[in-house]
């Protein structure tokens, strides 16, 4: 079954979408992350990374934090937790919401515009967990997938619940740092020591 997940178009031409999510309050509610890896589960050098909140980006807390671009057979990981406890969970997961989507590969069908001008990824969903199980539901793709490609994406599934489980999370968990990446301001230095 077909999935069109929401992306978004650069100014150069290229698909796109954003690491973001993060836990919003200590007490209550619970969280959501997406990441994005590879062809090989692992994680990539964004093009944007996001330093410090603005009034035209939005708050930086849980937000969008690293533009990562599109390319087909790279894996798009969704998250969600409903309520949180105060520790991130053994390797069981449970509680947790789990969807593993891989764009398909022929590149001119792997991103679609409709009507109004809004841009998808075309996705085969590889696996899935709900929260009330502890296994997962395995498509017969994820089974044919190479043994080291698996153990990456468990990694990167690792990476965000920890995005997940973090609070007010200003910074990307998945992505290779780029020795080009803009400095951070002292606003930012300051929130990365305090939390």
């Amino acid at each position: 079954m077909t999935e069109y997940i929401p992306v978004e178009k650069t100014r150069k031409g290229y698909y796109a979408a954003w690491e973001q999510g993060g836990r919003i309050h200590p007490d209550f509610g619970g969280g959501e992350a997406t990441v994005i890896v590879d062809d090989q589960g692992c994680p990539v050098v964004p093009v944007f990374v996001r330093t410090h909140s603005d009034r035209k980006n939005g708050f930086l807390a849980s937000g969008k934090h690293a533009l990562i671009i599109l390319k087909p057979n790279y894996f798009i990981i969704k998250l969600r937790v409903d309520h949180l406890s105060e520790v991130v969970p053994a390797i069981g997961w449970a509680g947790i919401n789990i969807q593993i989507f891989q764009i398909i590969k022929d590149y001119q069908y792997a991103f679609v515009e409709n009507k109004e001008g809004e841009f998808y990824a075309v996705c085969e969903p590889i696996a899935s967990k709900n929260s009330m199980s502890s296994g997962w539901d395995e498509n017969y793709v994820l089974r044919n997938l190479q043994e080291s490609i698996n153990i990456n994406l468990i990694k990167a599934v690792s990476m965000g619940i920890k995005k997940v489980y973090c609070l007010r999370c200003t910074h990307a968990h998945c992505v290779i740092e780029n020795s080009n990446k803009p400095i951070a301001t002292r606003f930012d230095l300051l929130l990365e020591e305090k939390w």
